[in-house]
């Protein structure tokens, strides 16, 4: 499980806004679905901390628990992408690139948007 640095931020950037592409570009932000999260939880912590409801056990053998801290990843790591870059942000907010999340389920092969 990726989380967001400012290297991925930069590179995002570069891409979208130095190479002047005519294509209308969207960035998935994609999370793989029962992803072991035992060994990256330091780095998820806000989004651990961020899932509300009653998870017993709030830890990765916990399905439920691993699927919410997933989808909450996903949404604050589109938050951490914007809120690092002015010129993505810009460029969300003038509709000149969209920013979609999305959840990879790895036993389906199928892939769920979110608005």
């Amino acid at each position: 499980m990726r989380t967001m640095n400012q290297q991925l931020a930069t590179s995002f950037r570069y891409a979208w806004r130095t190479l002047q592409t005519w294509l209308y570009l969207n960035a998935i932000i994609l999370r793989h679905i029962r992803a072991s999260l035992t060994a990256t939880l330091a780095n998820i912590n806000p989004a651990v901390k961020a899932v509300q409801g009653d998870y017993t056990p709030r830890n990765s053998a916990n399905a439920g628990f691993v699927q919410s801290v997933a989808e909450m990843n996903v949404q604050l790591t589109m938050k951490k992408l914007l809120d690092r870059s002015m010129v993505l942000r810009k460029m969300v907010d003038k509709g000149e690139l969209g920013l979609v999340g999305a959840m990879y389920d790895m036993t389906t092969g199928k892939v769920m948007f979110y608005k």
